[in-house]
C-alpha cells in the first residue's frame, strides 16, 4: 500500500465515522478482492473465500466506529479475514468437508439390487417434525424477504436463485461491482435480522431449525420465497 492509498483509507474511515455510509462502499470495493485472495490461499475454494471476505467486511462495518487507527486499515482487515479463514479451515477439517465419494459408487444392496449414493440421497426424507419446521420457517423467510428493500431482494434472487457471479450481477443490473457486493452483504444481514425477530428459535442451537441453517437449506428457502 502506498502512502497515498493509506491516507485515502484514513479519509474513508473518517468519513464513515462521521456518518457517510458511501465511504464504506468504497472500502468494500477496494479491499474485497485482496481479502478474497488471502482467504483463498488457505481454503482453496473460491466461493468460500468470497464468503469469508464478505463476512470479514461485514464485521469491519460493525466495528469500524471502534477502530482507533493504531494499525493501518489494511492490517486490521487482514487480521479479521485471516482469523475467519482459519476458523473455516479447521471447521472444514473437523467435518471432513474435503472428503468426497462418487455418487455412482455402490454403497448398499437390498432385494431390488445395487444402490448408489445418489439413490440414497434421492430417497432420504425429513421427519414429520422437520417437515413442519421447514414449512414454518419457509413461510417466515417469504415474509421477511418481502420486508427487504427491492434492490436487496433482487440481489438475493440474482445470487442465490439464479446462481450468478458478482460480475454477472453487475453487468445485468448496471451497478458497479463494489456496490453489488455491498448491497448483497446488507441484504443477507438484513434478512438474518428480520428472521431473528420473526423466528426467535432461529438463533438457537439444538432444535429443529438447525437443519435449516445449511447452505442448501438456505438456498431452498430463498427459492421458496420468490
Amino acid at each position: 500500500m502506498t502512502p497515498h492509498t493509506q491516507a485515502s483509507d484514513k479519509e474513508l474511515v473518517a468519513r464513515f465515522k462521521s456518518g457517510d455510509e458511501s465511504a464504506f462502499t468504497e472500502i468494500y470495493s477496494r479491499h474485497f478482492g485482496r481479502l478474497s485472495s488471502i482467504a483463498y490461499r488457505l481454503l482453496q475454494n473460491r466461493t468460500e473465500a468470497e464468503d469469508i471476505a464478505q463476512d470479514a467486511l461485514i464485521r469491519a462495518h460493525r466495528g469500524l466506529h471502534r477502530f482507533r487507527g493504531d494499525s493501518s486499515l489494511t492490517t486490521w482487515l487482514h487480521h479479521i479475514v485471516t482469523n475467519l479463514a482459519h476458523n473455516r479451515y479447521h471447521y472444514n477439517r473437523r467435518r471432513k468437508r474435503h472428503a468426497s465419494i462418487s455418487i455412482d459408487e455402490a454403497v448398499a444392496c437390498d432385494e431390488t439390487g445395487r444402490k448408489t449414493v445418489a439413490d440414497l440421497l434421492a430417497c432420504s426424507e425429513r421427519t414429520p417434525d422437520q417437515v413442519i419446521a421447514f414449512d414454518e420457517f419457509s413461510t417466515a423467510v417469504k415474509s421477511c424477504m418481502e420486508r427487504l428493500k427491492p434492490e436487496h431482494r433482487r440481489m438475493l434472487i440474482e445470487r442465490n436463485v439464479k446462481k450468478r457471479s458478482y460480475t454477472e450481477i453487475s453487468e445485468n443490473t448496471g451497478i458497479t461491482l463494489g456496490t453489488v457486493k455491498s448491497q448483497l452483504a446488507r441484504a443477507r444481514r438484513n434478512l438474518k435480522n428480520h428472521l431473528g425477530k420473526a423466528v426467535p428459535d432461529f438463533k438457537k442451537e439444538g432444535n429443529n431449525f438447525t437443519l435449516l441453517l445449511s447452505a442448501r437449506a438456505h438456498e431452498g428457502l430463498i427459492k421458496a420465497a420468490v
